[in-house]
């Protein structure tokens, strides 16, 4: 069985069209590179130097030139985005051996989603991987599964990946498909 990860991705490379990618948490790069190697263009932010200078080491490091890495927080991503987007990512919580207490904000995501989910292309994918364990964790993920209940089924399928099985608040994905 896929970690939540490992499932975005495989479920991301069946999108048809990989014109415009968005990693809304670049984090240290990986999904970023992820997103630079199978779309045309991607577009990658995050607010905290370390998580910039790591995903631009990355990209340069793999010769990758087809990413804007942009240092601000993913709720102004309509400052920087027009057009519309194939996919866009996001790994929230916290960087990766970074300091927790920088970390996503529960509002900001969820106008963030907003968006986002306004810029999709018909049959493009939002992915979504929450982590209610870290403190404002449960916050964010109950405001945001919240909104997504509520979404018109006749314009987006939305679907839960998660583990019925763990009591440690495992991560969880959450897709979001344009139909």
């Amino acid at each position: 069985m896929d970690k939540v990860l490992d499932f975005s991705k495989k479920i991301i490379l069946e999108i048809v069209n990989k014109d415009i990618a968005i990693d809304c948490t670049c984090g240290r790069g990986n999904d970023t590179l992820f997103l630079a190697k199978n779309f045309q263009k991607v577009y990658a932010f995050d607010i905290q130097d370390e998580a910039i200078s790591d995903t631009i080491n990355l990209l340069t490091k793999e010769n990758i030139n087809n990413t804007k890495v942009i240092k601000d927080s993913h709720v102004n991503i309509l400052n920087y985005v027009s057009e519309k987007i194939d996919c866009a990512m996001y790994n929230l919580g916290y960087l990766p051996k970074g300091n927790k207490d920088i970390h996503t904000i529960p509002f900001t995501t969820l106008e963030s989603i907003k968006m986002t989910m306004n810029l999709l292309n018909k049959d493009g994918i939002i992915s979504i991987v929450f982590y209610p364990g870290f403190p404002s964790g449960k916050e964010e993920t109950d405001l945001v599964l919240e909104y997504l209940r509520q979404v018109n089924q006749k314009e987006f399928d939305v679907l839960m990946y998660d583990y019925i099985n763990q009591i440690n608040n495992p991560p969880f994905l959450v897709l979001i498909k344009r139909i």
